[in-house]
């Protein structure tokens, strides 16, 4: 019977501690705890013909990389604010690299990228 109230007192306090841990998780956010992120879009087209090109290559610094839709756009989301670099890369076309991008807290960089035909 000692057994049973020893494990009964144990189950008890641990649920008032547990209890004491859920309560500091409904402080309010701060800077230090809230994950802030911004997005880098745009499109790539043809610097000649102005057409959009569809599956080049891009690449961002950070080691992300996506391609572009058939309507040449491209869209990098949860982006950390900072300063990046963006290389393109597509057949018979001059490969580009863009830098010092700037994406601020919870913003949208929007880019027009024209690459030149080889």
């Amino acid at each position: 019977m000692k057994l049973f109230a020893i494990i009964i007192s144990l189950v008890l306090s641990l649920s008032s501690f547990a209890h004491l841990d859920k309560e500091g998780d409904n402080q309010p956010e701060t800077e230090q705890n809230v994950s802030v992120t911004s997005m880098i879009k745009g499109q790539i087209i043809d610097k000649t013909t102005g057409d959009a090109l569809t599956g080049v290559t891009v690449r961002l610094n950070n080691g992300s990389e996506t391609y572009t839709d058939f309507d040449g756009n491209f869209v990098f989301q949860n982006v950390k604010p900072g300063k990046y670099q963006i290389q393109t890369s597509y057949i018979s076309y001059e490969n580009a690299m863009f830098e010092n991008i700037n994406c601020e807290s919870s913003g949208i960089k929007t880019l027009q990228i024209q690459l030149k035909n080889l």
